[in-house]
């Protein structure tokens, strides 16, 4: 699912072939989970902060993992549960599992369900003077002839 987020996020580098996360774009998935709206204190400049010094030259998906492994601080001030430093990777699991999860479910399942309504084949109900592709058919018709030619 992480693997996921990044991709939807990310930019392709055209050079090497391969996604990295731009400040801009982590921004837009901070705010696309209510990252800043919602956790303690957390707002875009304590973003630029982490993002600059986890990532001075570029954030691939590890950079992006260890991003968010600092982002769930924020989220547990927010909780008011303290971290115990040998509970660390099972805090970040809790914050996936109890935060990150539940908001990919209702924003990716949601927005990318079918958006668009039925397409009619060539418009079946049409009158057939009325049909839009069927005239447009009529009208090039020199031309579809001049293409059957060199399909027979």
């Amino acid at each position: 699912m992480l693997k996921k987020l990044f991709n939807q996020y990310g930019d392709d580098k055209i050079s090497q072939g391969m996604k990295l996360m731009t400040y801009r774009n982590l921004i837009k998935f901070c705010e696309d989970f209510h990252f800043f709206h919602n956790f303690h204190s957390f707002d875009k400049s304590q973003l630029q902060i982490i993002y600059y010094k986890v990532a001075p030259n570029r954030c691939e998906f590890q950079t992006f993992i260890e991003i968010l492994y600092k982002i769930q601080n924020f989220y547990f001030q927010k909780v008011q549960k303290t971290i115990v430093p040998s509970e660390k990777e099972l805090a970040f699991k809790l914050f996936l599992d109890e935060y990150v999860i539940p908001k990919y479910k209702t924003l990716f399942i949601k927005n990318n369900g079918p958006s668009i309504e039925r397409i009619q084949v060539l418009y079946q109900n049409y009158n057939p003077y009325e049909n839009p592709t069927v005239c447009l058919l009529y009208e090039n018709d020199d031309l579809l002839k001049h293409v059957f030619i060199f399909l027979v």
